[in-house]
């Protein structure tokens, strides 16, 4: 009998020599791609604002600004574990084990919900950063006009 390795990339390459199967495999990649891309946005933001909390995170009190940045901070930890849930490799671990896209669906239907997850979780990230790095400019204006 084959281990569950032998059988998932058995099916994988089955998959992969279709049509549809090199479709969602390179839109995957695409997905893959985009999101490393996306992920180095939100390091990098990530690094610039702990910077800003490194220096009043010891204060006991924090004002309007800081406690922004520290909120902006977390917001853009949580988008990374999703970016990272985006480049996740599938395994037969993952893919034969117990979740909500097992049960009696075919290996091509869990490939494509596959994708369908990445791409939305992708998306959803995609629109929060825009919307963060906004945020994080206007905080900043504020700041530099002493408005906050």
């Amino acid at each position: 009998m084959k281990s569950l390795e032998e059988k998932y990339f058995g099916q994988m390459g089955d998959f992969g020599q279709t049509e549809s199967g090199r479709q969602v495999y390179r839109h995957m990649d695409i997905i893959n791609i985009k999101t490393g891309s996306l992920l180095t946005h939100v390091s990098l933001m990530t690094a610039a604002l702990g910077l800003f909390a490194s220096r009043f995170i010891a204060d006991g009190a924090f004002t309007t600004f800081q406690v922004a940045i520290l909120i902006e901070l977390l917001a853009y930890v949580t988008i990374s574990m999703g970016l990272l849930f985006c480049i996740n490799i599938t395994s037969p671990a993952t893919f034969y084990g117990r979740s909500s896209i097992n049960g009696d669906v075919a290996f091509e239907d869990k490939i494509v919900r596959i994708a369908a997850r990445r791409r939305n979780i992708y998306n959803a990230c995609l629109k929060t950063t825009i919307a963060l790095t906004l945020i994080f400019l206007l905080t900043l204006i504020l700041k530099i006009f002493g408005l906050i």
